[in-house]
């Protein structure tokens, strides 16, 4: 697989998930992974009992906000946004876990008309191709997680008349960005476990590759930094494996912890609108 082509080869990858709702939410690929690795012991069980927003509010087993495990019922979310036509795309880890992702797994057209027409990368809203800025699924926590990430660069562009409105802001952003994410699958917290899927194993007898996903991701860092884009590296710049430069923003230390931009991402971020 060339660089050049491997942001397509993540998308087509994807392209190839068509699991039902009624099934685990893993790709074909990744669960043979799992499976190899022994990395789905004590979860076999589990998911073999579909896990409903209902279920999941009522058994304790489920809603536990510390746990690092996996959500396996939830569609997977590799990215969001058009990564096409993003200009900047921010590279982070796994999605984080809220009580609203399985309320908008249920919710009418929302994994049909959103989340399945962002996995495929087609069929996009034009105006708000980064869907977790389109207040029309402001319930949704991944819409409040990043709104309020880009909120005050949004008041700063309608307040330097850079836009008609709040609307008109959130739209510019969600049509000049993309989010990434190393690992596709959903978690309350990120855990060693997590570590083990992308750190490559070389011990005798047990040698461990990364979890294919999560090598395409990789994969398609790389082909985003080499086609012009610019990446904010918010999350482990080591297991991304993209230097430095003048279109690529490393966190450094804890400045990735929560998620929030720093000066330099919101320089760059604006910059279209000075």
């Amino acid at each position: 697989m060339s660089k050049g082509n491997a942001v397509d080869a993540l998308i087509q990858f994807w392209r190839e998930f068509n699991a039902p709702p009624t099934d685990p939410q893993i790709h074909p690929q990744d669960r043979e992974f799992f499976a190899q690795h022994g990395l789905l012991a004590g979860v076999e069980e589990k998911l073999k009992q579909r896990v409903t927003f209902d279920s999941f509010t009522k058994d304790q087993e489920h809603f536990q906000p510390e746990s690092p495990d996996f959500h396996f019922w939830l569609t997977p979310i590799p990215y969001v946004g058009n990564l096409g036509e993003a200009e900047v795309v921010i590279l982070m880890l796994n999605w984080g876990l809220d009580y609203t992702c399985y309320h908008a797994e249920e919710q009418p057209r929302f994994r049909d008309e959103v989340l399945l027409p962002n996995l495929r990368q087609e069929a996009f809203d034009k105006s708000y191709p980064f869907f977790c800025l389109n207040p029309g699924y402001c319930w949704y926590g991944g819409f409040e997680y990043w709104e309020k990430r880009f909120r005050k660069m949004i008041r700063k562009l309608v307040e330097g008349g850079k836009a008609d409105s709040y609307l008109d802001g959130l739209q510019k952003f969600s049509q000049r960005i993309a989010v990434l994410q190393m690992i596709p699958y959903t978690s309350w917290t990120f855990g060693s476990q997590h570590e083990k899927l992308i750190t490559e194993s070389r011990k005798k007898g047990n040698t461990r590759g990364i979890l294919p996903s999560a090598q395409r991701a990789r994969e398609a860092a790389q082909a985003l930094k080499n086609a012009g884009k610019s990446l904010i590296v918010v999350r482990r710049s080591q297991w991304w494996n993209v230097s430095g430069g003048t279109r690529v923003l490393l966190y450094k230390g804890s400045e990735g912890r929560g998620g929030y931009f720093t000066s330099a991402a919101k320089k760059l971020l604006s910059k279209p609108w000075g």
